[in-house]
């Protein structure tokens, strides 16, 4: 019998020229490339479906109980609060963020804001035909 905190197997430790990737097989196809999704279009989807099980929750009245009520509320809060950071993140289609803009398109300044147009001079600035 083994002393009291000791296994009774004992660990072989590895040859040091053997490693972990030399026992596992290489995968024989290539990884497919991630799909894109429009998350946005997805967490809408599923504030939807749990907008029809609040309705219908709360069509049934008191022959279910409250916690089901809460439960679909929280999700409809938290969705929203994540499409809430995605925004921020730029990450909905309809917005970019501000550099991205800058880069595309001549009338936005590289800060985000819209860029002085032609006419526009500096504040401070004299004209040299004055």
């Amino acid at each position: 019998m083994p002393p009291a905190g000791r296994c009774a197997l004992r660990h072989r430790p590895r040859p040091p020229s053997a490693s972990y990737s030399s026992g596992v097989a290489r995968p024989t196809k290539h990884a497919p490339p991630p799909l894109q999704v429009d998350t946005g279009r997805v967490v809408l989807a599923g504030i939807g479906v749990w907008a029809v099980a609040l309705v219908v929750l709360l069509l049934l009245g008191d022959r279910v109980d409250d916690l089901w009520i809460w439960t679909c509320v929280a999700a409809i809060g938290l969705a929203l609060m994540g499409l809430g950071v995605m925004r921020l993140q730029g990450q909905l289609p309809g917005r970019r963020a501000p550099d991205d803009r800058a880069a595309d398109d001549p009338a936005v300044g590289t800060d985000g804001t819209a860029a002085p147009g032609p006419g526009h001079r500096p504040t401070g600035t004299r004209r040299a035909d004055r």
